[in-house]
C-alpha cells in the first residue's frame, strides 16, 4: 500500500520571526558540532523540557545532514537523512518557543516519532531501519535480514524504467505502537505496512503488530512494500492493479507461500463470483483487509499473465504506459489465466 503525504512537507517558506530563526540555526549548529550542552541550552531549564531536549538530541545525532529552519507559523522544519534515503526528508514539528528557547511540543497528527520518544537507527549495507526504542532488538534482526533479501531480489528483477532512480537501498520504519503507526500514515486495523512518499524521501513504515509475525511472513511483507518504495509508486500514472500486482508478482516469485496463497484467493474468488468481466478494480475490493488481499491476488494474476507473454522487463514497460489496445490484450491474457487456475 502506498501513500503520498504531501502534508508532511513544510509550507512554502515565509518570513519567520528572527528569534525562531536564530533558535533553528543554533540547534543545527549544535547537532553538527555534537555539542549536547549547547543543544540543551536551547530548551527551557525545567526537568520535563530538558528530558524532551535530550530525546531530540539523542535521536537527531543518529541522522545525517540535520538542518532545522523556522516556518512562519511557529513550527520547525527539520530536514535529515539516513543511509538508504535517496534524498533528505523534511518533517514539521510544532513547538512552543518562549524567550528564544523551546518550552514544549504540540503533538499533531504528523509529528514524527523521533520528536516524542527515543528511537534507534540501525544502518546496514541494505539501508536503514528506524525503530522505536522499545522494539525488541531480537525482532529487528528479522527485518534487517528481510531488507537484505529484498534488495538482492530487486537488484535481480527487471522493473523496466521504474527503478531507474533507485540507489540500491531501503529505509524501514517501525514505530513503537499503533499510535505512532497512525501518525506515520498507516492504519493499524487495515494494513500491515505502508510506503510513504513525499517530503523528500520514500520509506516503508511497518505496522508494529507485524513484530509478532513469524520470520517466514516478514520477508514477503518487506519485499512487497520494497517494490512500492523502489518504483516510487505513491502517485503512479498507471492503474492500481499494476501497482499491487507487480509487488505481489515479485514477492510470489521469491516466496512460494505467497504464490500459493494468492492462487487460492483467486480460485476462491472465481468460485464465489464466477469469471471476472475485466481487469481488477481496486474500488470493488476496498471494504476490508480480506477483500484487499483478494484484489492483490487477482492483480498478480493479471501482471503475471503479461509477464508470461512478454517477459518481465517488456511487460513492465507496457503496463506502466498502458494504451487501449494493450489493455484489451492484457484483459484477454488475464481472463485466460483465471480460467486456467487449478
Amino acid at each position: 500500500m502506498c501513500l503520498l503525504l504531501a502534508g508532511c512537507a513544510p509550507a512554502v517558506p515565509q518570513p519567520s520571526q528572527p528569534g525562531a530563526t536564530q533558535l533553528a540555526t543554533a540547534l543545527t549548529s549544535s547537532i553538527a558540532a555534537s555539542d549536547r550542552d549547547a543543544f540543551l541550552a536551547r530548551f527551557a531549564p525545567d526537568a520535563p523540557t530538558q528530558r524532551l531536549g535530550t530525546v531530540w538530541y539523542d535521536n537527531l545525532v543518529q541522522f545525517q545532514a540535520v538542518r532545522l529552519s523556522a516556518n512562519s507559523d511557529g513550527t520547525l522544519a527539520v530536514t535529515s537523512a539516513v543511509p538508504g534515503d535517496a534524498s533528505p526528508l523534511t518533517q514539521t514539528v510544532a513547538v512552543d518557543v518562549t524567550s528564544g528557547t523551546i518550552a514544549g511540543i504540540e503533538p499533531r497528527r504528523d509529528t514524527p516519532d523521533w520528536a516524542l520518544a527515543p528511537i534507534a537507527v540501525t544502518s546496514t549495507p541494505a539501508g536503514s531501519l528506524i525503530a522505536g526504542a522499545t522494539v525488541a532488538k531480537a525482532r529487528l534482526t528479522a527485518f534487517t535480514d528481510a531488507m537484505a533479501r529484498a534488495t538482492r531480489r530487486l537488484a535481480a528483477t527487471d522493473l523496466g524504467p521504474l527503478d531507474a532512480s533507485w540507489n540500491g537501498q531501503l529505509v524501514l520504519v517501525i514505530p513503537d505502537d499503533a499510535v505512532g503507526y497512525t501518525r506515520a500514515g498507516g492504519n493499524p486495523d487495515a494494513n500491515e505496512a505502508v510506503t510513504i512518499c513525499g517530503a523528500g524521501a520514500t520509506r516503508v513504515v511497518v505496522n508494529p503488530a507485524a513484530l509478532d509475525y513469524p520470520d517466514a511472513e516478514v520477508g514477503p511483507l518487506v519485499l512487497h512494500e520494497a517494490v512500492h518504495a523502489v518504483t516510487n509508486a505513491c502517485a503512479p500514472s498507471y492503474p492500481s492493479w499494476v501497482v499491487e500486482g507487480l509487488a505481489e508478482s515479485v514477492a510470489s516469485a521469491a516466496y512460494p507461500s505467497v504464490a500459493k496463497d494468492d492462487d487460492q484467493a483467486a480460485r476462491n474468488y472465481r468460485a464465489a463470483h464466477g469469471m471476472p468481466e475485466g481487469l481488477p478494480d481496486a474500488a470493488e475490493f476496498a471494504a476490508d483487509p480480506d477483500s484487499q488481499r483478494t484484489f492483490y491476488a487477482l492483480a498478480r494474476v493479471a501482471v503475471n499473465a503479461a509477464i508470461a507473454r512478454l517477459g518481465e522487463g517488456a511487460a513492465v514497460r507496457m503496463l506502466v504506459s498502458l494504451e487501449a489496445a494493450d489493455e484489451a490484450r492484457v484483459t484477454t491474457w488475464y481472463l485466460d489465466a483465471m480460467r486456467a487456475l487449478k
